[in-house]
């Protein structure tokens, strides 16, 4: 009878001690923001005031995207290989803690990702484990705004990517709509990889790092219409990771730089 009650006694202690020390959390951030602007992303810590536990946070960020710290309270930040990692010897003091970084992306990124996140903390040998839910936000390109300078929506700039043997992928961009005019095409290669010019269509090339440009100007005679432009992406090792590449034509009109994003075929 005395084990049967201290037992009952022990496991009260313990849903005691894991109600005194619950964490929960949630991230806030923009639901839409303009290609090319950088957002601030805010992860809010709940707990009790006097839990301050080894904590841990890890987030992956999409390919393309970069963060930095902003405010994080006193956290070790650590941004490697698309996962970003903030961890606490101890939890800030009080029973809301706002932590806030500020995330980035290449140049020509549209279209919709996600972030979630996982929180572990461990305390008197306890551990736990917080799973945050799935969030979604949308890069969006302002084109609508200025479709009264000229037809934009009659300019298409699309990618077709074609495997090759050796995971070597041939890159193939068409460009319609855009006629005798002056232009950029920036495509932003993942690191991991070469790339070699297959097609320049008599544009000139430069290349800043894992930056490739194809620019036609009034040097060039890149006059064709649609233009096609290749090059080819060889990987540095085996893998079977789908390749994302960020891109966009650029070009002048009336004092204006217009972007145009490349669009992957389906």
């Amino acid at each position: 009878m005395k084990k049967t009650i201290t037992s009952i006694f022990l496991i009260f202690q313990l849903f005691n001690l894991l109600a005194q020390t619950g964490i929960s959390a949630d991230l806030f951030f923009p639901d839409r923001i303009k290609s090319g602007k950088s957002f601030t992303v805010n992860l809010k810590i709940k707990k009790p005031a006097d839990f301050y536990p080894f904590t841990s946070f890890t987030q992956s960020i999409p390919e393309g995207f970069f963060v930095k710290p902003v405010n994080i309270r006193g956290a070790t930040f650590s941004f490697k290989e698309n996962i970003l990692t903030l961890s606490w010897i101890r939890l800030p003091e009080g029973e809301n803690i706002d932590i806030f970084y500020e995330i980035s992306h290449t140049a020509g990124t549209v279209g919709k990702f996600s972030l979630s996140g996982n929180i572990k903390y461990l305390i008197n040998n306890k551990k736990g484990e917080i799973n945050l839910k799935n969030k979604t936000f949308e890069i969006f390109n302002n084109i609508d705004s200025e479709k009264n300078y000229t037809p934009y929506g009659k300019i298409k700039c699309i990618r077709n990517k074609i495997p090759l043997t050796d995971g070597k992928i041939l890159v193939k961009i068409k460009i319609s709509g855009l006629n005798k005019t002056d232009f950029i095409l920036t495509e932003q290669i993942p690191l991991g990889y070469n790339f070699n010019i297959v097609n320049a269509s008599e544009t000139s090339v430069k290349t800043y790092g894992q930056t490739l440009q194809f620019v036609a100007d009034k040097l060039s005679k890149a006059e064709k219409n649609p233009l096609i432009l290749k090059y080819e992406i060889i990987p540095k090792q085996k893998t079977k990771k789908n390749i994302i590449i960020y891109g966009k034509l650029s070009f002048i009109d009336k004092n204006n730089i217009i972007n145009i994003p490349v669009i992957d075929s389906p």
